[in-house]
């Protein structure tokens, strides 16, 4: 069974549920964590894109946990993690302005994954995670190596 979140940014680092997540005041446990876990990486790639120049104009994280089909274990936990940010920047004249772009945002999640979000790094613990990046509709690579 698979449960989704997802958030929006709504300014700076303000998030907000998109339209087909209930409130927070709705969400049982398990969707908080999930929420928690799309709210601190979105916070945490927002700030270090931020930091980097990034011109993000549009930010979301789609998070999904799995959680087994076992009917003798009706309170499973979870078996794996998916983190989706997608999001839109504006778009720069040149060409290396863009792969530029492109390589600093990959660095921002990357980052936010390994070192900067103490969610993640708990959630980790439970279960493997799996970032995926999408920038202005495409996606992008991730590799520690673009960190370095």
């Amino acid at each position: 069974m698979k449960e989704k979140i997802v958030i929006r940014r709504v300014q700076a680092l303000e998030f907000t549920p998109a339209a087909a997540t209930p409130p927070v005041d709705q969400l049982n446990p398990r969707m908080l964590l999930l929420y928690s876990l799309g709210l601190c990486t979105g916070k945490t790639v927002v700030s270090l894109a931020d930091k980097m120049k990034v011109p993000l104009t549009d930010f979301r994280v789609e998070v999904t946990g799995n959680i087994p089909d076992d009917p003798a274990m009706p309170y499973s936990q979870f078996d794996g993690f998916g983190v989706r940010i997608v999001a839109t920047a504006e778009q720069p004249d040149q060409t290396a302005l863009e792969k530029d772009i492109e390589q600093r945002m990959v660095r921002a999640a990357v980052k936010a994954e390994d070192k900067y979000c103490p969610v993640t790094l708990m959630v980790q613990r439970i279960a493997p995670v799996k970032l995926s990046l999408y920038l202005n509709n495409k996606r992008l690579p991730l590799s520690k190596k673009s960190v370095e």
